[in-house]
């Protein structure tokens, strides 16, 4: 039992001191892992401090990129006075998008490392912050005072542009008076016109010239002239009804004779005719080259107190077929000269017949009409001849020849005897 019990305290013994043992050496091992931690975070500060200067030169990096950027900003802003980019030459374009390139690599990549930055890095990144808000403010102090500046630029063209659109709205406001009043004055002048037109219409008409005893005074007007003139004129006095001064009249189909070189031809012979005879021959005119309307023809033969007024003029027709001579006169009715119908017709039918007499031609007629300008505005007895068509060959063809011209003449001034015999 002794040796037993000997054994088992032995054996308590062996296992406490086993025990002990095992304490020391897990502190040991304790101490040894303290050490090696230690020694880690000692090779961890160094690491850090490593990392913080890393991160230094990456912020320099950054900054430097920053820096690219901001001068490629600068040259790019130049650029933009003279073009874009793309404008530039070659080199200068890559150049270009070259810098931007590498600013924005380097930007990204500081980003990225600097992810976990210490408590100086913090200190510069607030500095930053604070430069940047300072910058920020600064720029949206500027922005803000170039608003109000803008804002006041606007407010003075607006206010400007107002005074100016209300400069245009009293001047379109002034002409549109000017218009409006001149319209009423036009109206007012219209109307007038109409008025004294309608009361002349009906108003006493200018008394016959009176013609001397025994005057032998006769107007030839040969008829048209070498220039029409499309200005109008009252179709008689006091009308309101408007018709052509004159035209140049009509052209030989056949003969390419112009009508106003025939009535002068045929007109000069007739003055010689009467002139021989014993009458005072007043032309309307002797040249082709004039500008005469109709009413100032008539009106040269009232103011020469002409016992009458013969008017020279060839025909026309789209029927070539038609031929023969015409005369023409006012209508009894005429609101002008009714009061010459009768010496007038008489006139014209004497020299009408006288015609086809000397000429073999087909007679037409009188025609009685108050369309005739010329006619109108005639204070002594009228008429006008038309000696043949110009769309007839054989009439076309005669009245180019200088003997059937004489014939025609001679055949007007027989008419013209006639016709002061029988007063």
């Amino acid at each position: 039992m002794k040796k037993i019990y000997v054994i088992i305290m032995t054996m308590i013994m062996a296992a406490l001191l086993l025990a002990s043992c095992g304490k020391k050496s897990d502190s040991g091992a304790l101490n040894e892992t303290d050490t090696t931690m230690s020694s880690s975070d000692s090779v961890n500060v160094g690491e850090n401090s490593g990392a913080d200067g890393k991160d230094k030169n990456l912020k320099e990096s950054a900054e430097e990129g920053l820096d690219n950027e901001n001068k490629t900003d600068e040259a790019l802003g130049m650029s933009d006075e003279a073009g874009s980019a793309s404008d530039l030459p070659d080199g200068d374009g890559k150049e270009n998008k070259e810098s931007f390139g590498e600013a924005d690599s380097d930007i990204e990549q500081g980003d990225a490392e600097n992810a976990g930055i210490n408590d100086d890095d913090k200190t510069q990144s607030t500095d930053k912050k604070k430069n940047a808000d300072n910058t920020k403010n600064s720029d949206k102090s500027k922005d803000k005072d170039s608003a109000k500046s803008a804002d006041k630029s606007k407010d003075k063209d607006g206010a400007k542009s107002a005074d100016k659109s209300k400069g245009t709205d009293k001047t379109k406001s002034s002409e549109g008076d000017n218009k409006e009043a001149s319209k009423t004055e036009d109206q007012n002048g219209q109307e007038a016109s109409v008025a004294e037109s309608n009361s002349a219409d009906t108003a006493p008409m200018p008394e016959p010239v009176v013609i001397p005893a025994g005057s032998r005074v006769v107007c030839i007007d040969p008829g048209h002239q070498s220039k029409q003139n499309k200005d109008t004129e009252p179709l008689g006095p006091g009308s309101s009804e408007m018709k052509k001064k004159v035209s140049s009249g009509t052209t030989g189909r056949f003969t390419g004779v112009t009508e106003y070189e025939l009535n002068l031809a045929v007109s000069l012979k007739l003055r010689d005719i009467l002139t021989a005879r014993g009458y005072t021959v007043i032309m309307t005119r002797e040249t082709n080259d004039v500008n005469i309307s109709n009413a100032e023809r008539a009106q040269i033969a009232n103011e020469n107190s002409a016992a009458c007024f013969v008017r020279i003029h060839a025909n026309g027709s789209e029927n070539e077929n038609k031929s023969g001579a015409m005369t023409i006169c006012m209508t009894k009715n005429n609101p002008f000269n009714a009061s010459l119908y009768d010496d007038s017709y008489k006139l014209s039918s004497c020299i009408l017949d006288s015609v086809v007499a000397a000429t073999g031609c087909v007679k037409e007629k009188v025609w009685a009409t108050d369309t005739m300008s010329g006619i109108n505005w005639s204070l002594v007895p009228v008429t006008i001849v038309e000696m043949g068509y110009m769309t007839n060959k054989a009439e076309d063809e005669l009245m180019a020849t200088d003997d059937y011209r004489e014939k025609l003449a001679t055949g007007i001034a027989d008419g013209i005897d006639s016709y002061f015999a029988g007063r």
